[in-house]
């Protein structure tokens, strides 16, 4: 099923049901997409009320964070229903057993690549909402703090996903490197939020 093709109470409900699936890793990066999608309201509304040229590349890169970040949402669930199929398969004999142990490889691979994509992203919308913050109109400066705490539990989220994912992979020198990232995305993204409600309390006094 695909979720663009489902509403938001069937989505809703879809997580309420007894299944992993849509689980955290989807709804992390959903939760980014709901920020991303503040974040488009507040900046469409600063170009309404100062249109600006300079604005249109934000306005690009929001929209194509944002579809992103809801096919991710989907991804994550496909790639942990892969996850269960591989390790379903057969593991009797010698081959077999290297066979699914290598499509389990690739498996959590894939399903670590997702959240580690929207983990990125989110860190994006972080520094274009930290421009934002600037920018925005007095009376919708609300709403972009509720998109930028979307944002930062997306980020937390994503982050866990990965986290766990890693812990299944062979590849120690990847999941080092993938670590470092991570740990340093998410300094710099905390000090962007601080950043943020510094500027929109300043705003709003």
């Amino acid at each position: 099923m695909q979720y663009k093709n489902i509403s938001l109470l069937q989505y809703l409900g879809m997580i309420a049901e007894p299944k992993p699936t849509p689980g955290g890793g989807s709804v992390s990066a959903y939760a980014g997409a709901l920020g991303a999608a503040l974040a488009r309201m507040v900046l469409s509304l600063a170009v309404r009320k100062r249109p600006l040229p300079s604005l249109s590349d934000a306005q690009k890169q929001l929209k194509e964070n944002y579809d992103l970040l809801a096919l991710l949402s989907e991804l994550d669930s496909r790639a942990y229903d892969d996850v269960c199929t591989v390790y379903r398969l057969r593991g009797r004999t010698k081959s077999q057993k290297k066979k699914k142990s290598q499509r389990i490889q690739h498996a959590m691979k894939q399903a670590m690549d997702i959240p580690y994509r929207a983990f990125k992203i989110c860190a994006n919308n972080l520094f274009l909402m930290s421009k934002l913050a600037e920018i925005s109109p007095r009376n919708a400066l609300p709403d972009l703090m509720v998109g930028v705490r979307l944002t930062e539990s997306a980020l937390a989220g994503c982050k866990m996903n990965v986290e766990t994912n890693l812990r299944y992979l062979n590849d120690q020198r990847s999941s080092t490197r993938i670590k470092k990232e991570l740990a340093s995305i998410e300094k710099k993204s905390a000090t962007m939020v601080k950043n943020i409600f510094q500027k929109i309390s300043q705003k709003m006094k």
